[in-house]
């Protein structure tokens, strides 16, 4: 249990940038963590320490199990992959009706994962929005009880369109690090896919032939 924690922290350390031993007071992650608890992202910390429990029991998986766990981290990174799209010029309202489908999307399938990094980026992402709710008002977007976004299209259609740009356009913007978010999340994913398809039922790492095997039944 204390390897689990002192990985929880860590975790935590490179989501805000610090360390535990340089700065205490920068650690309130555990506040961060419970203002999620409502609605999907309730399963985050659940997830996390049920991938840590996994991780630490060294438990075989059998084919059809890699197969499945592949497919459901591929239709998570077409989530991320979506929102990444959705990012590219936002300057209207059917721009912003998109985003909020997408990003809607990614949040939902983020909180069902178990992937460490594709919940550090999820959590970080939402983190980000509520930073920006105030403007993201202007824009007639609220956040849920459960994060997710809803938009006034009444509202949108009547911004200004130096809201648009001040949210979604440029290196810094919201939307650069959603963005930002949403690529790590995919970079995660491949990075899982990739150890899944190297196990073998006895635990062992499989030969070419297998990982191919294994990526060609996972489509």
């Amino acid at each position: 249990m204390s390897s689990i924690n002192n990985d929880y922290t860590s975790m935590f350390d490179s989501l805000y940038g610090t360390s535990s031993s340089q700065n205490t007071s920068n650690m309130n992650f555990l506040g961060d963590w419970a203002s999620l608890k409502n609605g999907s992202m309730a399963k985050l910390t659940k997830a996390y320490y049920a991938k840590n429990s996994d991780a630490a029991e060294g438990a075989s998986k059998d084919a059809s199990a890699i197969k499945e766990s592949i497919k459901a981290n591929n239709r998570m990174k077409s989530d991320a992959e979506d929102l990444k799209k959705s990012l590219s010029g936002v300057k209207n309202v059917d721009d912003l009706k998109k985003f909020v489908e997408k990003y809607n999307a990614m949040i939902s399938s983020g909180a069902e994962s178990d992937n460490r990094g594709v919940l550090r980026n999820t959590l970080s992402m939402t983190q980000m929005v509520e930073k920006h709710s105030n403007s993201l008002a202007d824009l007639g977007i609220t956040i849920g009880e459960d994060n997710k976004l809803s938009l006034n299209e009444s509202i949108a259609e009547k911004a200004d369109k130096s809201v648009y740009k001040a949210l979604f356009d440029g290196v810094g913007s919201l939307g650069d690090m959603i963005a930002g978010k949403a690529s790590g999340i995919v970079n995660s994913v491949n990075a899982e896919n990739n150890k899944l398809s190297n196990y073998t039922q006895g635990g062992t790492f499989a030969n070419a032939g297998a990982v191919g095997n294994i990526y060609d039944g996972s489509y």
